[in-house]
Parts: structure tokens; C-alpha cells; sequence
């Protein structure tokens, strides 16, 4: 996994596996400090990987329900996930790859911003897929 942020919002990018113990504790501590003058919002682009129960734990410890949270995942279980939480209350929604531009009405984001945002995720998922085991010679 990997992440940054552009002006108000955090970007997360997870590869296809569960994040790691101490991966996921810097990414809830950088959560913790993001304080924007505006709402908390988060992009979330995955190739499958999602935190597992206790991770998810520590995410609603922290008011994870006070964010914005658009997820971008080809996976249409997951996004059937994502609208069961968000009639909980959550305000997150998810996206089909192909509709990551109609997630930015969504967070509330300007174009310019925008732009950032989405160069950060492909610059992102580039950073992931350098550091992804490769497969060994045969």
C-alpha cells in the first residue's frame, strides 16, 4: 500500500493483498493528523487489497465515519460492500475504475485538484507496481 495527499484530500492506493501490521499503523497515524480547514476526505484506489477486521477497527477508533470517502476498485463485490456500509451512515461510495472522474462531485473536489489527486494515485499504483514481488525465472 502507499499514500499522499493533495490539499485537503489523503490518497491510498492498495495493491492486491491486505496491508501489513505496520504499513496500515502509519497510514491510520497520518490520519490522525490530517486536519483540513475543510471536510476529511479520502480517494482509495485498490487492486483488491483491503484492511483486515482490526485495521478497520483502528480506522473507526480514529471517526473514520467523519470522512469522505470515495473507493475506486474493479471488484463488484466490494463496492456492494462499500453501499452496505454507506447505508450504515458511512459517507463513503464506490467507483468502477472507468468512473473515477464521477467520484471528484462526490469528494467535492475542483478540477485543478483533481488533477493532482489523480496524477498522486497513478504515481501511486507506478510506486506499488516497482516494489511488487516478481515472479521467479523458470
Amino acid at each position: 500500500m502507499a499514500y499522499g495527499g493533495v490539499c485537503a484530500t489523503v490518497v491510498l492506493v492498495h495493491s492486491a493483498v491486505t496491508p501489513g501490521t505496520q504499513e496500515w499503523a502509519g497510514y491510520v497515524e497520518r490520519l490522525a493528523s490530517y486536519n483540513p480547514t475543510g471536510p476529511r476526505t479520502l480517494l482509495v484506489v485498490t487492486a483488491g487489497g483491503a484492511p483486515n477486521a482490526a485495521q478497520r477497527r483502528a480506522l473507526f477508533k480514529l471517526g473514520y465515519d467523519e470522512f469522505v470517502v470515495a473507493v475506486i476498485t474493479g471488484s463488484m463485490f466490494h463496492r456492494g460492500i462499500i453501499t452496505a456500509i454507506g447505508w450504515g451512515g458511512a459517507k463513503i461510495r464506490g467507483y468502477r475504475p472507468s468512473e473515477i472522474d464521477v467520484a471528484r462531485t462526490f469528494l467535492d473536489r475542483q478540477p485543478a485538484e483533481w488533477s493532482s489527486l489523480r496524477s498522486l494515485a497513478d504515481d501511486l499504483q507506478e510506486k506499488l507496481r516497482m516494489v511488487a514481488p516478481r515472479p521467479m525465472p523458470q
